[in-house]
């Protein structure tokens, strides 16, 4: 779960930024991936301090494997949005 926050925090920081200012900065871009690791951290220390969560293995699990099948379906036939698109456009 820390690990799809972590992309998901990297994700909403990129795309807001440069839709607010129209182009990609460097050092934004890397800060936003120390934010997502904070971020991360954050949640997995979280999880790692509640109670054991039944089944909880088998969730983590079922959303790795959740990830990667959305990863092999978008690199294959990816939808029609600008992020996916090939091309130095980013948006």
């Amino acid at each position: 779960i820390g690990i799809v926050a972590l992309n998901l925090t990297i994700l909403i920081i990129f795309y807001s930024y440069v839709s607010i200012i129209g182009r990609s900065i460097l050092i934004v871009d890397i800060l936003s991936f120390f934010v997502g690791i904070i971020v991360c951290q954050y949640i997995g220390d979280r999880i790692n301090n509640i109670k054991k969560i039944p089944f909880s293995d088998l969730l983590g699990i079922m959303l790795l494997l959740f990830v990667a099948i959305l990863f092999i379906l978008f690199s294959y036939c990816p939808p029609e949005y600008n992020i996916f698109k090939e091309g130095g456009h980013l948006l």
